[in-house]
């Protein structure tokens, strides 16, 4: 089932956060045609860990637990669609065991990082699940020093079940 969010309201503002329900994207493969990867983003993309400091107006379930809306997650996560729709003629970087697309931020230089997990699932509508389980920006993190693959090889590599070879 795809992911749709609405909006959230906090302290009397709302935030929209349907720019983090589920979408498409296209890979192409060998042969011609694409492989359909529906997209879901978590919310670990737009809050962080659930403080008793925090109101309940900021708690967001996640499971059986909760987390709490952060205000910079959620500004970076506007960029989070975009992201990963560009990541698909780009590279994707391996850090510690999480594979990971890595983008600017505007005005800043540290990196903006989205962590992903992609599952074979084929439906009538997609071939994948790509899951973005986390985003946060990363300060002074080297993403030059980190291997890396094609996307497009890390999404056939988890079609097929494949090992990846890491660059």
């Amino acid at each position: 089932m795809s992911k749709q969010y609405g909006k959230k309201k906090i302290a009397g503002t709302v935030y929209d956060l349907s720019h983090l329900s589920s979408f498409m994207i296209h890979i192409p493969k060998k042969g011609g045609s694409n492989y359909r990867i529906r997209v879901d983003c978590g919310v670990h993309t737009f809050t962080r860990k659930y403080t008793p400091l925090d109101t309940p107006d900021l708690s967001i379930p996640d499971g059986n637990n909760f987390r709490a809306f952060c205000l910079d997650r959620y500004a970076r996560s506007l960029l989070l669609p975009a992201m990963i729709k560009s990541a698909v003629e780009g590279e994707v970087l391996l850090s510690d065991g999480n594979t990971i697309i890595a983008g600017p931020l505007p005005g800043r230089t540290d990196p903006y990082l989205a962590a992903f997990k992609i599952i074979r699932q084929e439906t009538k509508k997609y071939d994948c699940i790509m899951t973005v389980v986390s985003a946060h920006e990363r300060p002074g993190f080297n993403i030059h020093a980190l291997p890396s693959a094609p996307f497009k090889a890390v999404v056939s590599n988890a079609f097929a079940g494949s090992k990846i070879d890491w660059t």
